[in-house]
């Protein structure tokens, strides 16, 4: 007994769409406080670097590591503080 089916048809010849950058990205944070775990508590995949185009062989770093708050600041725009949000 067939319970169900999947199928896509395309006509041959079709060019494929090009296949989306994904970037991926880690950020250890301790349980206990909220604070980053380690120097290198976030992680970026090479593709994170090419999205935001920024560097991966930053002068001040030799790994992927990157502090992640210190990151997710750089975007916050120079007129908002805490207390504006």
């Amino acid at each position: 007994m067939v319970v169900g089916a999947y199928g896509i048809f395309d006509h041959p010849g079709h060019k494929l769409a090009e296949e989306p950058l994904l970037g991926t990205w880690q950020w250890r944070v301790s349980k206990a406080t909220g604070k980053n775990v380690g120097e290198d508590s976030s992680r970026w995949n090479e593709n994170l670097f090419k999205i935001y185009g920024i560097d991966p062989v930053h002068p001040s770093r030799a790994s992927a590591a990157r502090p992640a708050s210190g990151w997710l600041n750089s975007f916050q725009r120079k007129t908002e503080t805490p207390s504006s949000w």
